[in-house]
C-alpha cells in the first residue's frame, strides 16, 4: 500500500526562498525533491537524538556541518566574485581615463591645425 499524499503549501519569504534555491541548485536537486529533502532533514534535527544513539547524533552533526561549509564556501564564492567585478570595473575606469586624455589631447591637436589652417587661409588673402 502507498503512503498517503499530503499536499503542503507553504508561504515562505523571498530571502528563504532564494536559500532554497541556492541549496537546491548546488546540489542539483529538483524543486519537489529539494523542499522533501529540507523538510525531512529539519524534522530529523528537531526529532531530539534517542539516548545511546551516537551514530544519529554524529549523523545530524555531521548535517550540520556540511550545511555550514556549504554556507561558506557560497560566501567565499560571492566575495571572490565581488572582487573580480572590482577589479575590472577599477581596469574599465582607469581605461576610460586613459582614452578620455588621449582624445582631449588628439581634440587639442586638431584645435590647433584648424587655427593654423585658418590663418594661413587669412594669410593669403
Amino acid at each position: 500500500m502507498a503512503d498517503p499524499l499530503v499536499r503542503v503549501h507553504l508561504a515562505l519569504g523571498e530571502a528563504t526562498w532564494t536559500q532554497v534555491v541556492e541549496v537546491m541548485e548546488a546540489q542539483g536537486w529538483r524543486e519537489e525533491e529539494a523542499v522533501r529533502i529540507l523538510l525531512g532533514y529539519g524534522l530529523a534535527v528537531h526529532e531530539g537524538v534517542p539516548q545511546g544513539d551516537l551514530l544519529h547524533a554524529l549523523g545530524a552533526a555531521r548535517g550540520e556541518l556540511a550545511t555550514l561549509r556549504h554556507r561558506a564556501y557560497v560566501a567565499d564564492e560571492s566575495i571572490r566574485a565581488l572582487e573580480m567585478n572590482i577589479t575590472g570595473l577599477t581596469a574599465s575606469l582607469d581605461q576610460g581615463k586613459r582614452s578620455l586624455t588621449d582624445l582631449e589631447e588628439i581634440l587639442r591637436f586638431l584645435r590647433a591645425q584648424v587655427r593654423a589652417l585658418t590663418a594661413t587661409d587669412e594669410a593669403s588673402e
